[in-house]
């Protein structure tokens, strides 16, 4: 029995078991097309609760040719707690940002795949530890912010970062704060 003036703490969703729920299989069978790239999770409040957002983009594949990304056309937020959806849109109907600046990105294949799966790895693996600390608005050690910025320019190689910033400004302004 807890005490009544204690909080329990929360348990927020890690980002790697984001994909086991429902809400995101679901969406992924039904709204989000075959040849979609969804992009990593990041944690945000911009649904006035902790959730984490995600962007969807057509990509073009061809035998021996660098993968192209188109802009993304749709995105959505899952409770972090709940793991229900919070918002499936277009962004023709309700954009999360200034799509007029995006551009098609080319993604080159990498001759390190090992490499590439390792560093999106270490991405969850550092989202995870940061997620509860930005959701119950505590400070993290600088350098555990930075590193987490650094992770995610280097994944999105430096292309995707407008979009990343656009779908959650107010966690990047708290990885920079």
């Amino acid at each position: 029995m807890t005490p009544t003036n204690i909080t329990p703490t929360k348990q927020w969703i890690k980002s790697r078991e984001l994909g086991r729920h429902h809400s995101l299989d679901a969406l992924r069978r039904t709204d989000i097309p075959s040849g979609y790239l969804l992009s990593l999770p990041l944690p945000t409040h911009r649904c006035g609760r902790p959730a984490y957002a995600f962007f969807a983009s057509a990509v073009s594949r061809h035998p021996g040719q660098p993968l192209q990304q188109q802009i993304p056309d749709r995105w959505l937020a899952i409770d972090a707690v709940t793991g229900h959806l919070l918002v499936y849109a277009l962004t023709t109907v309700f954009p999360f940002g200034d799509t007029s600046t995006w551009n098609t990105v080319t993604i080159a294949p990498s001759p390190l795949q090992n490499e590439a799966y390792r560093l999106s790895e270490q991405t969850l693996d550092q989202m995870d530890r940061l997620s509860s600390d930005f959701f119950e608005g505590r400070i993290t050690e600088m350098q555990e912010r930075r590193w987490m910025l650094e992770l995610l320019q280097t994944l999105s190689a430096h292309q995707l970062l407008p979009q990343y910033r656009a779908l959650a400004p107010d966690f990047f302004q708290w990885l920079e704060s």
